[in-house]
């Protein structure tokens, strides 16, 4: 069976999500990283919209959905696009988990 690769671009932008995913939560640079890959946002629209990456993230996940594909992989892609799944499951349930800790 052939091993799936990620095409550049999609290895440049889960890589820089890695970056965000494991970054300093409260760090300029993870802001900035965040900023560059929403294109047209700015700090302050992601200030309020927090969810605004993982709305982008979301669809370029769906190709990797099924587990047979991510198995494919090799082991650093498919790390990297574990990792935005991860993102995008944390964006999911973040919203209860603040207020559980309200």
């Amino acid at each position: 069976m052939a091993e799936a690769c990620l095409k550049a671009a999609e290895r440049e932008f889960f890589t820089a999500l890695d970056r965000v995913v494991y970054g300093n939560p409260f760090s300029d640079k993870r802001a900035q990283l965040i900023q560059q890959l929403v294109p047209g946002a700015t700090k302050e629209d992601l200030v309020v919209d927090r969810e605004a990456l993982a709305r982008l993230v979301e669809p370029r996940l769906r190709p990797f959905a099924d587990s047979a594909q991510l198995n494919r992989m090799s082991v650093e892609d498919r790390r990297l696009v574990q990792s935005g799944f991860l993102y995008v499951c944390y964006h999911h349930h973040v919203r209860p988990i603040d207020e559980l800790i309200e």
